[in-house]
């Protein structure tokens, strides 16, 4: 072997002395063999020796080294490893660059052969590595297509029944109270191991014990295994914890049942029978599995930068290179990293190795990575493809700066796409030092997309405790949790380091489709310098049974300090920007977005003429989002509202609930004397909208875009002496949207109602929207530069919008 490394290093060394040593990888290569055109090595891992021997033996040519990668696949056998020994230098790049586009794939799975079928179209693999505990994985890929694990129900999700039967009542008691935590330990814990099902939902099947439940909570998502099932009071106990306890958002709270053999029912469904150490598979009609090239993930992570906080690993360029099939792990607890050793200090009859879960925050932080950088500088990545994963694709982490990610693709992602940073809460507090917050990175023209498949609760692209990045012309779409999320930190007057962040063009379109307190941006504590600047957030739709709200733009608790400029929200299910405790617009600064929230929101003392006994009341608005279409949808979307609350005296007001237009009128004699009208399917989205309501003393009437519905009370109304408000804070998507606002002192009936204008008898107030001096913008044109420019918008596939 001697003589074979010293002919290797010999050819390598004569070429150094010219401007670049290309080094050549092929399918078909020799590890064995120098590297030349001619002879390549088999392997990236043998690439990177003949480069470390290279620089030990005579350093770094003029222009550094380019690995030549061949097409054709590469299988790792463990997971690349850089560290500082493989540095290039600043004008002497190490580069690994696959031969042309699409043609090179780097997969950290096993292929799955030895299939035999069993009965009809179920098929059985062996994979002895499972049956002696070596090897464990829950995802299967045919090809670039993911397998699905059988599940219950096929489709959509199953509801809890609420809390362990002994905490229904007191549920709460057991949910933020961390004094509960040191002093009853065992309830604190147990109240969250668990759940009460519907009848049927959950049976002692076959292998039960090694099913894997998916909790959807509000804003994170649990992982937990079976410890115990109690069908009389329909109890399922857990061997982990979830973060809260069901009950916390509500008794009905989203789950399914993973990988039992009575959920695979359906085509393309397999299970692991892990104590056998087998792998079922329900095929098509005319499907073979043996000729499918069915791989299960091995590795978690495809490569590591692994530096150190005296010597980074640097100047390193990957291009033209897909990754894909990474694993992820169960056994991680975010509360309590020990588990179970604090449920055991009251409850000691506990097991003390049970089946492994996973409870996290939102965004999943410490679900994992594909490629993780750690005291890294100088990394780039350009044309690469990173997909078929169980976590999050990439983390950019501890002193991490001057990373470049161009033209990438995060896509069939367990977790997110980009995580750029770690969770610390309070870096002040728990005395992080300021060096390791990454800062000073690029991500470029990159598409992630289809994300979640694992852990809901992950983001497209997640910076926290972070500074100094720039995330230019990205495409991020099709999330279960937010588009971007950026922060962390819920405290107010706490110093982060999460800073001077520029989100600029980017396009961001049907996120949050799964989890709530979420948004197309949602943004978490202060952000000082951070600028938002001609992004498209689009199609931002809540999902059926999501608990808490989602909306284009979300700042959560103590954001603030962001700059917004020329931003589109076009289509959302919920608020065009939504604003939570500790925080409002006014903490932020705005500039010619579609949306403006420099102007006041309108809200009128009492006055004789905004209040008659006989009235009529019209205003006109234009809906810059559309919720029409959500079945079932109720988050309530006020037009104008006048003396309080529904049960006051003299109340009225108009609003919106998904395609619904809806009026209310109380004559006065309490609540029982508040009356309702409603109009279906006559709202207009992304058009002049009209609504006005009427009353005579008799006849309730209310009018929208031509459309009348009327209702006999016949009782003189008692007028009221509370404020008028216009578009409710509470809801923002019309906050803007109201152009005007007519009031008159008598009955208009019926059409007659759409004719009014300021010029016509009887108006006793008129109000219009106020413009706000400042530059045209044409948003048109910026909706159709967000997102990914030439050239990588070819590579990546993407369409022009």
């Amino acid at each position: 072997m001697k003589k074979i490394v010293g002919f290797a290093l010999l050819f390598l060394i004569n070429l150094s002395v010219i401007a670049q040593v290309n080094i050549y990888v092929s399918p078909v290569g020799n590890n064995n063999d120098a590297g030349s055109k001619e002879q390549p090595v088999a392997t990236i891992k043998r690439a990177q020796e003949l480069v470390r021997e290279l620089k030990a033996q005579d350093g770094l040519p003029d222009k550094g080294v380019r690995i030549m990668i061949e097409a054709g696949e590469y299988t790792l056998d463990e997971s690349l490893v850089f560290t500082p020994e493989d540095n290039g230098e600043k004008d002497k790049p190490v580069i690994f660059q696959g031969a042309e586009p699409d043609g090179v794939f780097i997969t950290a799975g096993l292929k799955i052969t030895n299939w035999r079928k069993v009965k009809n179209n179920h098929w059985v693999a062996s994979v002895p590595e499972v049956k002696s505990g070596d090897w464990y994985f829950r995802q299967l890929f045919a090809g670039e297509k993911r397998l699905t694990r059988a599940r219950i129900p096929n489709t959509g999700f199953l509801k809890t029944k609420g809390p362990l039967s002994k905490y229904a009542d007191i549920v709460g008691k057991y949910t933020w109270n961390q004094k509960m935590r040191e002093e009853q330990p065992g309830q604190y814990w147990e109240s969250r191991c668990g759940f009460q099902f519907n009848k049927g939902d959950i049976q002692q099947w076959e292998n039960w014990d090694e099913a894997e439940i998916l909790t959807y909570h509000s804003w994170e998502s649990s992982w937990q295994t079976i410890r115990e099932i109690d069908p009389v009071k329909q109890d399922v106990h857990f061997n982990s914890p979830c973060r809260y306890p069901i009950g916390t958002f509500g008794k009905e709270m989203r789950y399914r049942v993973e990988n039992i053999p009575a959920a695979m029912d359906q085509p393309g469904e397999w299970y692991l029978d892990g104590k056998k150490g087998e792998v079922h598979y329900l095929t098509a009609e005319g499907e073979d599995p043996s000729t499918m090239e069915i791989y299960a993930p091995y590795l978690n992570e495809f490569m590591s930068f692994q530096g150190d906080s005296l010597k980074k690993v640097q100047y390193l360029s990957f291009k033209n290179i897909s990754f894909k099939y990474a694993r992820y792990n169960l056994g991680i607890y975010d509360m309590t990293p020990q588990w179970p050793q604090e449920i055991k200090k009251g409850l000691p009859q506990f097991p003390n190795h049970p089946r492994g879960g996973y409870t996290d925050a939102q965004a999943a932080p410490r679900s994992g990575q594909a490629v993780e950088l750690v005291n890294a500088e100088h990394i780039q990545f350009e044309n690469c493809r990173f997909n078929h994963v169980g976590a999050y694709a990439m983390r950019i982490g501890e002193r991490c700066f001057n990373i470049k990610l161009q033209g990438c693709e995060m896509f069939d992602l367990g977790g997110g796409g980009l995580l750029l940073g770690r969770p610390d809460r309070n870096v002040v507090k728990d005395r992080i030092p300021f060096d390791l917050a990454p800062g000073y990175n690029i991500i470029s023209n990159c598409y992630i997309h289809d994300g979640g498949k694992v852990h809901p609760a992950a983001v497209g692209l997640c910076v926290m405790q972070s500074h100094n990045n720039l995330i230019e012309h990205c495409e991020i779409g099709y999330t279960g949790n937010s588009g971007i999320s950026n922060g962390w930190c819920w405290t107010d007057h706490v110093e982060t380091y999460n800073f001077n962040n520029r989100f600029i063009g980017n396009y961001i379109h049907h996120t949050s489709q799964t989890m709530g307190d979420a948004a197309g941006y949602y943004n978490n504590g202060a952000s000082r310098g951070t600028i938002l600047q001609e992004n498209f957030i689009d199609q931002i739709v809540k999902g059926p049974g999501v608990h808490g709200v989602v909306d284009g733009m979300g700042m959560d608790s103590h954001s603030r300090y962001i700059h917004f400029e020329r931003n589109v929200i076009g289509k959302t299910s919920g608020k065009v920007t939504s604003f939570a405790r500790q925080t409002g617009p006014w903490n932020f600064t705005w500039k010619d977005n579609n949306f403006n929230w420099d102007i006041e929101r309108p809200v009128f003392a009492h006055s004789p003429e905004l209040d008659h006994s006989e009235f009529t009341i019209v205003a006109d608005f234009k809906l810059p989002s559309t919720f029409l279409d959500l079945s079932g949808w109720t988050e309530q979307q006020w037009v104008l509202s006048k003396n309080g609350k529904s049960d006051t005296d003299g109340y009225y007001g108009m609003l919106v609930e998904g395609g619904k237009a809806i009026a209310y009128l109380n004559v006065g004699g309490g609540k029982e004397n508040n009356h309702q009208l409603v109009i279906e399917n006559e709202l207009q989205e992304d058009a002049q909208n009209r609504f006005a309501i009427s009353y005579d003393g008799k006849i309730f009437r209310f009018y929208v875009n031509g459309a009348v519905v009327e209702k006999k009370i016949a009782k003189t109304r008692k007028p009221g002496n509370g404020k008028l408000v216009v578009a409710h804070l509470g809801a923002n998507c019309l906050r803007y949207s109201v152009d005007q606002l007519l009031i008159f002192n008598e009955a208009i009936k019926d059409k007659k109602m759409g004719a009014l204008t300021p010029e016509s008898t009887n108006l006793t107030f008129q109000w219009e929207q106020p413009q706000l001096s400042g530059a045209k913008v044409d948003f048109e044109q910026i909706k159709k530069e967000a997102g990914i420019k030439a050239p990588y918008r070819t590579f990546l596939k993407v369409a022009i919008q």
